[in-house]
Formats: C-alpha cells, structure tokens, sequence
C-alpha cells in the first residue's frame, strides 16, 4: 500500500511539475517507498518515523494528493491496533545476524 502510494506521489510530482508545489510530492513519495521497501524485505526491519510520514502524507492533500490521504489514514489506524505495534515491537528488538544488513 505505502510502496503504491510512494510511486504515484513521485509520478504526480514529476509529472505535474509546471507549478513548484507539486515536487514537494517527490520527498515524501521516495520517503514512502524507503519506508515499504523496509517492510518488504525478507527480514523486514521497522522504518524509523511511520507516524510522521503517516501524518505528512495527510497533509499531501493540500497538493492534491488524494491517494496520500487515504493511505495516511488507513497507516495511522492499522499503527493504533495493538497486534500491530507488538509486531513493529517485535522488529525493533530482533537481534541483527551478521549475514543481514
């Protein structure tokens, strides 16, 4: 979900770039992206700084980012469930092996 949203916020960044606001898009898309390629990945690792980018991607509506708004609200939500943080927990206290970077 944040790795689809990340990539429409850089495409509508990059492609509505008459204007300067619209490239405000292209941070946070590629901070989105970051943040799912983390969770992604075969031993997932927590983002650092999922509610501010939960948050910055509500206020994305102000360039027209709707797309951002509703996956800013859906991410606060599903951080507020308690299976949820006990997972992110989880991840944050899992010992690094030294074959994973």
């Amino acid at each position: 979900m944040r790795v689809g949203c990340g990539i429409l916020n850089v495409m509508t960044g990059l492609s509505l770039c008459i204007c300067c606001l619209p490239l405000l898009l292209v941070p946070l898309g590629v901070a989105e992206i970051i943040s799912g390629a983390n969770l992604l990945r075969d031993t997932p690792r927590r983002p650092s700084g999922m509610s501010t980018l939960c948050v910055l991607e509500i206020v994305a509506i102000v360039f027209g980012s709707f797309n951002s708004l509703a996956v800013g609200i859906l991410s606060l939500v599903f951080l507020s469930d308690i299976a949820v943080r006990n997972y992110l927990a989880a991840l944050s206290e899992a010992p690094q092996t030294a074959g994973q970077v």
